[in-house]
């Protein structure tokens, strides 16, 4: 004997989530899938308009979610052909047991109208895929692609630093060389300068002393008259001579103390 299959048992212990509505959205039937995924119960939604049972969060004031619902099957409704819904942010309710407030959710809904033989539409069945999952995780991945492309742009800016800074450091670089040689030329030429102020002392005391304490030396000895009395005017220019003499030897002599000096 064969046995009649349970129509509304098979229905309600479908896989997928379905809600069955009649043409004035209100609800016919709900499989247990829909009613675990929707966090509501059987007996609290029967009967009921799909949108009071369904509104839109009031903390979301950018909510489209009941707006696009009615709108696609309203089309259902008016082509009598199923209706796809890109995936719809489409909050919901939690239950008062667990507080109440709206969780985010998204959905993929498809709006399938049944006709009887006269070709009216009959009711709605409503089926859902729950894309929450699939959305957070394009979401993760837009963030993450986000920040590999901040991290991306930071890194590059930081390499065009670090490129600037380099040749910041290359032309310092490059004018502390130019300095140093500088520096080298300038000792050079100290050094030069040094040794022709050393011949210049040795001059003054080989080339110019010795002559003048010649000189000194015979005009002190014809000053003493040991070879015959002098003039007033022999005597005098011989002074003069001799006074000049002294003069430049001292002038001389303060020049190679002064050096001695500086050389100690």
């Amino acid at each position: 004997m064969m046995i009649e299959p349970d129509f509304k048992f098979l229905f309600e212990s479908a896989p997928g989530l379905y809600l069955v509505l009649s043409p004035e959205h209100r609800i016919i039937a709900v499989s247990d899938a829909y009613l675990h995924a929707t966090m509501t119960q059987r007996d609290a939604i029967l009967g009921r308009d799909l949108f009071d049972v369904f509104p839109d969060n009031p903390d979301d004031h950018a909510a489209t979610g009941t707006r696009n619902l009615r709108t696609s099957l309203q089309r259902a409704l008016a082509d009598k052909v199923a209706d796809a819904m890109a995936i719809q942010k489409y909050d919901i309710r939690k239950p008062e047991s667990e507080g109440g407030a709206f969780e985010e959710r998204y959905w993929s809904p498809v709006n399938v109208p049944l006709l009887d033989a006269r070709g009216d539409v009959v009711c709605i069945i409503h089926r859902v895929e729950d894309a929450t999952e699939f959305v957070r995780l394009k979401q993760r991945s837009h963030d993450e692609t986000q920040r590999s492309s901040e991290l991306r742009d930071n890194l590059e800016r930081v390499e065009a630093e670090v490129y600037q800074r380099a040749a910041e450091i290359q032309e310092t670089n490059a004018r502390l060389d130019l300095a140093n040689k500088e520096l080298q030329r300038l000792y050079d030429r100290t050094k030069q300068l040094e040794q022709n102020k050393t011949e210049f002392l040795a001059a003054l005391n080989h080339e110019l002393r010795t002559p003048l304490n010649a000189i000194l030396g015979f005009t002190g000895t014809m000053l003493m008259q040991l070879s015959g009395p002098l003039t007033a005017d022999q005597e005098k220019h011989l002074r003069t001579v001799q006074h000049s003499a002294r003069h430049l030897l001292s002038l001389i002599n303060d020049l190679l103390d002064i050096a001695k000096i500086e050389a100690s």
